[in-house]
Protein backbone atom coordinates (compact mmCIF):
# COMPACT_ATOMS: atom_id res chain seq x y z
CA UNK A 1 0.00 0.00 0.00
CA UNK A 2 1.17 3.63 -1.00
CA UNK A 3 1.79 6.33 1.21
CA UNK A 4 2.85 10.11 1.22
CA UNK A 5 5.84 11.54 2.49
CA UNK A 6 6.71 15.17 3.04
CA UNK A 7 9.46 17.02 1.31
CA UNK A 8 12.07 19.25 2.70
CA UNK A 9 10.16 22.46 0.94
CA UNK A 10 7.02 21.53 2.18
CA UNK A 11 5.79 19.96 -0.73
CA UNK A 12 4.38 16.18 -0.57
CA UNK A 13 5.15 13.51 -2.72
CA UNK A 14 3.15 9.99 -3.56
CA UNK A 15 4.75 6.74 -3.73
CA UNK A 16 2.75 3.63 -4.79
CA UNK A 17 4.01 -0.25 -4.31
CA UNK A 18 4.67 -1.36 -7.33
CA UNK A 19 5.95 -4.46 -5.87
CA UNK A 20 6.40 -6.03 -2.39
CA UNK A 21 8.49 -3.34 -0.61
CA UNK A 22 9.17 -1.58 -3.74
CA UNK A 23 7.95 2.16 -4.38
CA UNK A 24 7.88 4.50 -7.46
CA UNK A 25 6.27 8.13 -7.40
CA UNK A 26 3.47 8.98 -8.22
CA UNK A 27 4.59 12.80 -8.57
CA UNK A 28 5.04 15.53 -6.31
CA UNK A 29 2.13 17.84 -5.32
CA UNK A 30 1.76 20.92 -2.66
CA UNK A 31 -1.13 19.01 -0.72
CA UNK A 32 -0.87 15.84 1.08
CA UNK A 33 -4.17 15.27 -0.40
CA UNK A 34 -2.87 15.24 -3.61
CA UNK A 35 -0.46 13.22 -3.24
CA UNK A 36 -2.60 10.45 -1.65
CA UNK A 37 -4.90 10.82 -4.53
CA UNK A 38 -2.26 10.02 -7.01
CA UNK A 39 -0.74 7.31 -5.43
CA UNK A 40 -4.69 6.06 -4.64
CA UNK A 41 -4.88 6.28 -8.71
CA UNK A 42 -2.14 4.46 -9.77
CA UNK A 43 -2.70 1.45 -7.43
CA UNK A 44 -5.97 1.31 -9.17
CA UNK A 45 -4.82 0.89 -12.60
CA UNK A 46 -2.47 -1.35 -11.22
CA UNK A 47 -5.26 -3.80 -9.77
CA UNK A 48 -7.44 -2.97 -12.76
CA UNK A 49 -4.19 -3.85 -15.46
CA UNK A 50 -4.38 -0.99 -17.05
CA UNK A 51 -0.92 0.72 -15.48
CA UNK A 52 1.33 1.67 -17.97
CA UNK A 53 5.05 2.27 -16.67
CA UNK A 54 6.89 5.94 -17.23
CA UNK A 55 9.95 4.87 -17.66
CA UNK A 56 9.27 2.25 -21.02
CA UNK A 57 6.44 5.07 -22.02
CA UNK A 58 9.67 7.15 -22.52
CA UNK A 59 11.66 4.58 -24.84
CA UNK A 60 11.95 5.80 -28.13
CA UNK A 61 10.29 3.77 -31.00
CA UNK A 62 13.51 2.90 -32.55
CA UNK A 63 15.12 1.46 -29.24
CA UNK A 64 12.03 -0.49 -28.69
CA UNK A 65 12.18 -1.65 -32.14
CA UNK A 66 15.94 -2.80 -31.72
CA UNK A 67 15.71 -4.44 -28.13
CA UNK A 68 11.92 -5.98 -28.34
CA UNK A 69 10.01 -5.61 -31.30
CA UNK A 70 12.42 -7.66 -33.39
CA UNK A 71 14.23 -9.76 -31.38
CA UNK A 72 11.30 -11.15 -29.40
CA UNK A 73 8.85 -11.22 -32.11
CA UNK A 74 8.38 -15.02 -32.89
CA UNK A 75 6.01 -17.01 -34.59
CA UNK A 76 6.57 -15.07 -38.64
CA UNK A 77 8.31 -16.53 -41.59
CA UNK A 78 11.75 -14.81 -42.44
CA UNK A 79 10.30 -13.25 -45.65
CA UNK A 80 8.38 -11.22 -43.36
CA UNK A 81 10.78 -10.38 -41.03
CA UNK A 82 12.50 -8.77 -43.63
CA UNK A 83 9.53 -6.77 -44.81
CA UNK A 84 9.52 -5.45 -41.53
CA UNK A 85 13.55 -4.58 -41.35
CA UNK A 86 12.97 -3.06 -45.03
CA UNK A 87 10.14 -0.82 -43.49
CA UNK A 88 12.13 0.22 -40.61
CA UNK A 89 15.04 1.08 -42.24
CA UNK A 90 13.76 3.00 -45.09
CA UNK A 91 10.33 4.41 -43.81
CA UNK A 92 9.46 4.41 -40.72
CA UNK A 93 13.04 5.07 -38.13
CA UNK A 94 13.74 8.07 -40.51
CA UNK A 95 10.62 9.52 -39.34
CA UNK A 96 9.28 8.51 -35.90
CA UNK A 97 13.06 6.55 -34.55
CA UNK A 98 14.14 9.36 -31.99
CA UNK A 99 10.40 9.99 -30.55
CA UNK A 100 9.56 8.45 -27.32
CA UNK A 101 6.56 6.12 -27.83
CA UNK A 102 4.02 8.33 -25.30
CA UNK A 103 4.54 11.29 -27.45
CA UNK A 104 3.31 9.61 -31.04
CA UNK A 105 0.11 10.57 -31.53
CA UNK A 106 -2.17 9.67 -34.93
CA UNK A 107 -1.80 13.48 -35.91
CA UNK A 108 2.22 12.40 -36.41
CA UNK A 109 1.17 8.74 -37.95
CA UNK A 110 -1.27 11.03 -40.02
CA UNK A 111 1.73 13.72 -41.21
CA UNK A 112 3.66 10.25 -41.93
CA UNK A 113 1.37 9.14 -44.16
CA UNK A 114 0.71 12.77 -46.03
CA UNK A 115 4.51 12.78 -46.26
CA UNK A 116 4.66 9.45 -48.26
CA UNK A 117 2.29 10.36 -50.49
CA UNK A 118 3.98 13.33 -51.37
CA UNK A 119 7.01 11.06 -51.91
CA UNK A 120 5.45 9.30 -54.64
CA UNK A 121 4.64 6.17 -52.95
CA UNK A 122 1.63 4.02 -54.09
CA UNK A 123 -1.34 4.06 -52.16
CA UNK A 124 -0.36 -0.05 -51.90
CA UNK A 125 3.08 0.74 -50.64
CA UNK A 126 1.62 3.24 -48.13
CA UNK A 127 -0.83 0.76 -46.59
CA UNK A 128 1.73 -1.66 -46.13
CA UNK A 129 3.63 0.37 -44.42
CA UNK A 130 1.41 1.48 -42.27
CA UNK A 131 0.26 -1.90 -41.36
CA UNK A 132 4.29 -2.47 -40.27
CA UNK A 133 4.12 0.44 -38.22
CA UNK A 134 0.01 -0.60 -36.70
CA UNK A 135 2.11 -3.90 -36.04
CA UNK A 136 4.82 -2.23 -33.93
CA UNK A 137 2.20 -0.12 -32.31
CA UNK A 138 -0.21 -2.91 -31.20
CA UNK A 139 2.64 -4.87 -29.96
CA UNK A 140 3.69 -2.16 -27.58
CA UNK A 141 0.41 -1.74 -25.91
CA UNK A 142 0.78 -5.15 -25.69
CA UNK A 143 3.86 -4.89 -23.85
CA UNK A 144 2.48 -2.22 -21.78
CA UNK A 145 5.07 0.28 -23.52
CA UNK A 146 2.10 2.28 -24.82
CA UNK A 147 -1.25 3.14 -23.44
CA UNK A 148 -3.51 2.86 -26.96
CA UNK A 149 -2.37 2.05 -30.75
CA UNK A 150 -1.95 5.88 -32.40
CA UNK A 151 -2.24 3.90 -35.85
CA UNK A 152 -5.71 3.16 -35.19
CA UNK A 153 -8.07 5.12 -37.19
CA UNK A 154 -5.62 6.83 -39.33
CA UNK A 155 -6.39 6.19 -42.87
CA UNK A 156 -4.62 5.84 -45.74
CA UNK A 157 -4.91 7.10 -49.67
CA UNK A 158 -7.89 5.06 -51.35
CA UNK A 159 -6.27 2.35 -53.51
CA UNK A 160 -7.11 1.30 -57.07
CA UNK A 161 -9.22 -1.85 -57.87
CA UNK A 162 -6.52 -4.37 -57.87
CA UNK A 163 -6.61 -5.17 -61.60
CA UNK A 164 -4.75 -9.00 -62.62
CA UNK A 165 -2.42 -8.96 -65.50
CA UNK A 166 -2.77 -12.39 -67.05
CA UNK A 167 -1.50 -13.00 -70.63
CA UNK A 168 -3.49 -14.76 -73.19
CA UNK A 169 -2.78 -18.01 -74.79
CA UNK A 170 -1.18 -17.06 -77.92
CA UNK A 171 1.44 -14.96 -76.05
CA UNK A 172 2.93 -18.18 -74.65
CA UNK A 173 4.77 -19.18 -77.55
CA UNK A 174 5.96 -15.68 -78.27
CA UNK A 175 7.50 -15.81 -74.42
CA UNK A 176 9.25 -19.45 -74.81
CA UNK A 177 10.71 -18.38 -78.01
CA UNK A 178 12.68 -16.15 -76.47
CA UNK A 179 14.01 -18.26 -73.26
CA UNK A 180 17.90 -19.17 -73.27
CA UNK A 181 16.76 -23.07 -73.49
CA UNK A 182 14.37 -25.83 -72.85
CA UNK A 183 15.40 -25.91 -68.98
CA UNK A 184 14.06 -22.59 -68.66
CA UNK A 185 11.30 -22.83 -71.15
CA UNK A 186 10.00 -26.04 -68.90
CA UNK A 187 10.40 -24.30 -65.77
CA UNK A 188 8.25 -21.28 -67.08
CA UNK A 189 5.36 -23.98 -69.04
CA UNK A 190 5.35 -25.41 -65.25
CA UNK A 191 4.66 -22.66 -63.62
CA UNK A 192 1.91 -21.64 -65.94
CA UNK A 193 0.53 -25.29 -65.86
CA UNK A 194 0.43 -24.76 -61.92
CA UNK A 195 0.29 -21.65 -60.83
CA UNK A 196 3.17 -21.66 -58.43
CA UNK A 197 4.93 -18.96 -56.76
CA UNK A 198 8.68 -18.56 -57.31
CA UNK A 199 9.68 -19.63 -53.92
CA UNK A 200 7.45 -22.96 -54.10
CA UNK A 201 8.53 -23.54 -57.58
CA UNK A 202 12.00 -23.36 -57.28
CA UNK A 203 12.30 -25.67 -54.00
CA UNK A 204 10.62 -28.23 -55.90
CA UNK A 205 12.58 -31.58 -55.65
CA UNK A 206 12.29 -35.09 -57.33
CA UNK A 207 10.56 -36.74 -53.99
CA UNK A 208 7.82 -33.67 -54.88
CA UNK A 209 6.90 -34.97 -57.81
CA UNK A 210 4.62 -38.11 -57.25
CA UNK A 211 3.00 -40.64 -58.91
CA UNK A 212 -1.04 -40.53 -59.26
CA UNK A 213 -2.54 -43.41 -57.65
CA UNK A 214 -5.95 -43.32 -59.47
CA UNK A 215 -4.11 -42.27 -62.84
CA UNK A 216 -0.74 -44.10 -64.01
CA UNK A 217 -0.42 -41.60 -66.96
CA UNK A 218 -0.15 -38.74 -64.79
CA UNK A 219 1.91 -36.99 -61.64
CA UNK A 220 1.24 -34.15 -59.55
CA UNK A 221 3.53 -31.79 -57.35
CA UNK A 222 3.40 -32.57 -53.60
CA UNK A 223 3.98 -28.76 -52.39
CA UNK A 224 4.71 -28.56 -48.97
CA UNK A 225 8.02 -25.79 -48.52
CA UNK A 226 9.02 -22.56 -49.65
CA UNK A 227 12.74 -20.88 -50.16
CA UNK A 228 13.28 -17.62 -49.51
CA UNK A 229 16.21 -15.39 -50.45
CA UNK A 230 17.09 -14.46 -46.94
CA UNK A 231 20.94 -13.48 -46.66
CA UNK A 232 23.25 -13.60 -43.96
CA UNK A 233 21.05 -11.74 -41.40
CA UNK A 234 18.12 -14.27 -41.30
CA UNK A 235 19.49 -17.38 -42.03
CA UNK A 236 21.08 -19.57 -39.20
CA UNK A 237 24.06 -20.89 -40.65
CA UNK A 238 25.24 -17.87 -42.94
CA UNK A 239 24.35 -18.43 -45.74
CA UNK A 240 21.82 -16.75 -48.52
CA UNK A 241 19.08 -19.44 -49.28
CA UNK A 242 16.09 -20.56 -46.31
CA UNK A 243 13.47 -23.09 -46.77
CA UNK A 244 10.90 -22.37 -44.88
CA UNK A 245 8.61 -25.94 -44.05
CA UNK A 246 5.46 -24.43 -44.89
CA UNK A 247 4.35 -22.05 -47.76
CA UNK A 248 2.78 -18.71 -47.59
CA UNK A 249 -0.71 -20.18 -47.14
CA UNK A 250 0.68 -22.41 -44.13
CA UNK A 251 -1.12 -25.50 -45.75
CA UNK A 252 0.37 -28.37 -47.91
CA UNK A 253 -1.58 -29.01 -51.27
CA UNK A 254 -1.39 -31.51 -54.60
CA UNK A 255 -1.31 -29.38 -57.60
CA UNK A 256 -2.23 -32.05 -60.20
CA UNK A 257 -0.49 -31.95 -64.02
CA UNK A 258 -1.78 -32.79 -67.53
CA UNK A 259 -0.57 -36.29 -69.53
CA UNK A 260 1.24 -34.04 -71.73
CA UNK A 261 3.23 -32.03 -69.05
CA UNK A 262 3.42 -35.30 -67.05
CA UNK A 263 5.20 -36.70 -69.65
CA UNK A 264 7.63 -33.54 -70.32
CA UNK A 265 8.40 -33.16 -66.88
CA UNK A 266 9.48 -37.14 -66.64
CA UNK A 267 11.49 -36.86 -69.74
CA UNK A 268 12.93 -34.03 -68.12
CA UNK A 269 14.02 -35.52 -64.78
CA UNK A 270 15.13 -38.58 -66.38
CA UNK A 271 17.50 -36.93 -68.88
CA UNK A 272 19.10 -34.82 -65.86
CA UNK A 273 19.21 -37.68 -63.90
CA UNK A 274 17.31 -35.69 -60.82
CA UNK A 275 17.36 -37.77 -57.42
CA UNK A 276 14.88 -37.37 -54.63
CA UNK A 277 16.70 -34.46 -52.81
CA UNK A 278 17.90 -32.65 -56.17
CA UNK A 279 16.41 -29.32 -57.23
CA UNK A 280 14.49 -29.48 -60.28
CA UNK A 281 15.44 -26.40 -61.90
CA UNK A 282 18.80 -25.77 -59.78
CA UNK A 283 20.95 -22.19 -60.48
CA UNK A 284 23.60 -24.34 -62.00
CA UNK A 285 21.69 -26.10 -64.48
CA UNK A 286 19.89 -22.87 -65.27
CA UNK A 287 23.40 -20.68 -65.66
CA UNK A 288 24.77 -23.03 -67.84
CA UNK A 289 22.00 -22.67 -70.01
CA UNK A 290 21.65 -19.15 -70.34
CA UNK A 291 26.15 -19.26 -70.82
CA UNK A 292 25.24 -21.49 -73.79
CA UNK A 293 23.15 -19.41 -75.16
CA UNK A 294 24.86 -16.38 -74.26
CA UNK A 295 29.02 -17.29 -74.84
CA UNK A 296 31.38 -14.79 -73.55
CA UNK A 297 32.90 -12.83 -76.18
CA UNK A 298 36.55 -13.48 -77.52
CA UNK A 299 38.93 -11.75 -75.16
CA UNK A 300 41.03 -8.82 -76.54
CA UNK A 301 44.66 -7.86 -75.73
CA UNK A 302 46.15 -4.10 -75.67
CA UNK A 303 48.25 -5.51 -78.40
CA UNK A 304 45.15 -5.18 -80.60
CA UNK A 305 44.63 -1.42 -79.77
CA UNK A 306 44.23 1.24 -83.17
CA UNK A 307 47.46 3.26 -83.14
CA UNK A 308 45.70 6.24 -84.17
CA UNK A 309 43.11 7.03 -81.16
CA UNK A 310 43.46 10.67 -80.18
CA UNK A 311 44.95 11.04 -76.11
CA UNK A 312 42.48 11.43 -73.53
CA UNK A 313 42.58 14.95 -71.92
CA UNK A 314 42.74 14.87 -68.44
CA UNK A 315 40.89 17.86 -66.05
CA UNK A 316 44.36 19.06 -64.99
CA UNK A 317 45.20 19.72 -68.51
CA UNK A 318 47.41 16.79 -69.24
CA UNK A 319 46.97 14.28 -72.00
CA UNK A 320 47.29 10.46 -71.56
CA UNK A 321 47.29 7.53 -74.19
CA UNK A 322 44.52 5.04 -74.00
CA UNK A 323 45.03 1.69 -73.07
CA UNK A 324 46.53 2.74 -70.16
CA UNK A 325 46.07 3.03 -66.20
CA UNK A 326 46.66 6.37 -65.85
CA UNK A 327 43.78 7.80 -68.12
CA UNK A 328 41.42 5.73 -66.45
CA UNK A 329 42.32 6.64 -62.52
CA UNK A 330 43.60 10.35 -63.48
CA UNK A 331 41.61 11.07 -66.80
CA UNK A 332 38.44 9.16 -65.71
CA UNK A 333 38.49 7.44 -69.34
CA UNK A 334 36.00 4.62 -69.13
CA UNK A 335 36.86 2.74 -73.02
CA UNK A 336 37.15 -0.94 -73.56
CA UNK A 337 40.77 -0.11 -73.52
CA UNK A 338 41.30 1.72 -71.12
CA UNK A 339 39.09 -0.53 -68.61
CA UNK A 340 41.38 -3.35 -70.07
CA UNK A 341 44.66 -1.70 -68.95
CA UNK A 342 43.28 -1.19 -65.39
CA UNK A 343 42.23 -5.39 -65.27
CA UNK A 344 45.28 -6.26 -66.17
CA UNK A 345 47.17 -3.94 -63.57
CA UNK A 346 44.87 -5.24 -60.90
CA UNK A 347 45.46 -8.68 -61.77
CA UNK A 348 49.21 -8.30 -62.01
CA UNK A 349 49.10 -6.83 -58.04
CA UNK A 350 46.78 -9.26 -57.23
CA UNK A 351 49.58 -11.94 -58.23
CA UNK A 352 52.46 -10.50 -56.47
CA UNK A 353 50.20 -9.65 -53.15
CA UNK A 354 50.04 -5.68 -53.88
CA UNK A 355 46.05 -5.47 -54.16
CA UNK A 356 43.21 -5.07 -51.93
CA UNK A 357 42.18 -8.06 -49.61
CA UNK A 358 39.44 -9.85 -50.54
CA UNK A 359 36.16 -8.67 -49.97
CA UNK A 360 34.15 -10.88 -47.56
CA UNK A 361 31.07 -12.11 -48.65
CA UNK A 362 27.99 -9.32 -48.74
CA UNK A 363 24.91 -9.95 -46.06
CA UNK A 364 23.60 -11.25 -49.64
CA UNK A 365 25.76 -14.66 -48.22
CA UNK A 366 26.77 -17.31 -50.20
CA UNK A 367 24.47 -19.37 -52.29
CA UNK A 368 25.49 -23.06 -51.63
CA UNK A 369 22.15 -24.64 -51.85
CA UNK A 370 22.26 -24.00 -55.48
CA UNK A 371 18.95 -22.33 -55.50
CA UNK A 372 18.17 -20.12 -58.42
CA UNK A 373 18.17 -15.81 -57.07
CA UNK A 374 14.83 -14.65 -58.31
CA UNK A 375 16.52 -11.14 -59.16
CA UNK A 376 19.32 -13.30 -61.45
CA UNK A 377 16.27 -14.72 -63.31
CA UNK A 378 14.65 -11.66 -63.96
CA UNK A 379 17.38 -9.96 -65.38
CA UNK A 380 19.14 -12.90 -67.50
CA UNK A 381 16.32 -14.97 -68.34
CA UNK A 382 13.08 -13.09 -67.48
CA UNK A 383 13.61 -9.48 -69.27
CA UNK A 384 15.05 -10.43 -72.35
CA UNK A 385 12.58 -13.17 -72.96
CA UNK A 386 9.89 -10.30 -72.65
CA UNK A 387 11.86 -8.03 -74.69
CA UNK A 388 12.28 -10.35 -77.23
CA UNK A 389 8.38 -11.21 -77.27
CA UNK A 390 7.43 -7.67 -78.29
CA UNK A 391 5.29 -7.14 -74.97
CA UNK A 392 3.59 -3.63 -75.27
CA UNK A 393 3.00 -3.84 -71.55
CA UNK A 394 5.18 -4.83 -67.87
CA UNK A 395 5.36 -8.53 -67.92
CA UNK A 396 6.19 -10.21 -64.51
CA UNK A 397 6.86 -13.76 -63.55
CA UNK A 398 4.35 -13.76 -61.15
CA UNK A 399 2.01 -12.67 -64.11
CA UNK A 400 2.20 -16.56 -64.55
CA UNK A 401 0.65 -17.18 -61.72
CA UNK A 402 -2.35 -15.09 -62.81
CA UNK A 403 -2.83 -16.25 -65.92
CA UNK A 404 -3.27 -19.95 -64.67
CA UNK A 405 -5.61 -18.82 -62.52
CA UNK A 406 -7.39 -16.28 -64.86
CA UNK A 407 -7.47 -19.14 -67.27
CA UNK A 408 -8.66 -22.04 -65.09
CA UNK A 409 -11.74 -19.77 -63.73
CA UNK A 410 -12.45 -18.63 -68.16
CA UNK A 411 -13.01 -22.30 -68.72
CA UNK A 412 -15.97 -22.85 -66.02
CA UNK A 413 -15.02 -26.25 -65.37
CA UNK A 414 -13.00 -25.55 -61.76
CA UNK A 415 -15.43 -24.22 -59.02
CA UNK A 416 -14.19 -21.65 -56.91
CA UNK A 417 -13.00 -24.16 -53.87
CA UNK A 418 -10.97 -26.21 -56.14
CA UNK A 419 -9.21 -23.19 -57.38
CA UNK A 420 -8.26 -22.02 -53.92
CA UNK A 421 -7.32 -25.25 -52.82
CA UNK A 422 -4.74 -25.47 -56.11
CA UNK A 423 -3.88 -21.46 -55.53
CA UNK A 424 -2.87 -22.15 -51.84
CA UNK A 425 -5.29 -18.97 -50.82
CA UNK A 426 -5.74 -18.87 -47.13
CA UNK A 427 -9.37 -16.78 -48.10
CA UNK A 428 -11.62 -17.25 -50.74
CA UNK A 429 -11.83 -13.42 -51.24
CA UNK A 430 -8.33 -14.14 -53.16
CA UNK A 431 -10.03 -16.66 -55.07
CA UNK A 432 -12.45 -14.44 -56.30
CA UNK A 433 -10.70 -11.90 -57.96
CA UNK A 434 -9.67 -13.95 -60.38
CA UNK A 435 -13.91 -14.89 -60.71
CA UNK A 436 -14.13 -11.33 -61.54
CA UNK A 437 -11.19 -11.14 -64.15
CA UNK A 438 -12.74 -13.59 -66.57
CA UNK A 439 -12.74 -12.61 -69.57
CA UNK A 440 -16.15 -13.60 -70.31
CA UNK A 441 -19.18 -10.12 -70.00
CA UNK A 442 -22.39 -11.41 -68.22
CA UNK A 443 -25.55 -9.64 -69.90
CA UNK A 444 -28.33 -11.67 -67.85
CA UNK A 445 -28.88 -8.45 -66.43
CA UNK A 446 -28.94 -6.15 -69.54
CA UNK A 447 -31.49 -8.35 -70.90
CA UNK A 448 -33.60 -8.75 -67.87
CA UNK A 449 -33.76 -4.86 -67.98
CA UNK A 450 -34.80 -4.63 -71.59
CA UNK A 451 -37.38 -7.23 -70.56
CA UNK A 452 -38.56 -5.42 -67.75
CA UNK A 453 -39.05 -2.01 -69.37
CA UNK A 454 -40.72 -3.44 -72.60
CA UNK A 455 -43.36 -5.21 -70.40
CA UNK A 456 -43.64 -2.01 -68.76
CA UNK A 457 -44.45 -0.33 -72.10
CA UNK A 458 -47.14 -3.04 -72.90
CA UNK A 459 -48.67 -2.61 -69.75
CA UNK A 460 -48.64 1.37 -70.25
CA UNK A 461 -49.71 1.17 -73.51
CA UNK A 462 -52.53 -1.08 -72.54
CA UNK A 463 -53.58 0.94 -69.35
CA UNK A 464 -54.18 4.54 -71.77
CA UNK A 465 -56.40 2.31 -74.49
CA UNK A 466 -58.53 1.43 -71.54
CA UNK A 467 -58.99 5.04 -70.46
CA UNK A 468 -59.62 6.12 -74.66
CA UNK A 469 -62.00 3.29 -74.68
CA UNK A 470 -63.91 4.41 -71.03
CA UNK A 471 -64.50 8.64 -72.72
CA UNK A 472 -67.92 8.52 -73.80
CA UNK A 473 -68.87 9.10 -77.32
CA UNK A 474 -65.32 7.22 -78.43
Amino acid sequence: MGYEKRQVNGRWTGLYELRPNVYRSAGTFGTRVLARDAWQAVERDLRAGDYLDPARARWTLERYVREKFLPLHTGIKINTRKNYASDLRAHILPFFGAMPLSEIYPEHVRAWVAHLERAGRSPATIRSRKATLSTIFSRAVTDRYLRINPALGVRTPKEPPQRIRALAPADVPRLLSGLPGPVSQLLVELDLHTGLRWGELTEMRGRDVREDDADALRVYLDVQRAVVDAGTEYTLDGTRFHVESTTKGGFDRRVGLSVAMSDRLLDYMGKHRIGAEDLLFPYSRLLAEWRQAHPDPPRRSLDDMPGDLPPVLARNGREYAHGTSKAYDTAGCRCDWCRLAKTVQRAARRAQGRDRPAREHSRRGKNVTDHCPDDWFRDRVWKPAVVAAGFDRRVVFYDLRHSHATWLANSHTVDIMKLKERMGHRSILTTQRYLSAAEEVDHTAADALESYLATAETRSTARRRRRVRAVPGM
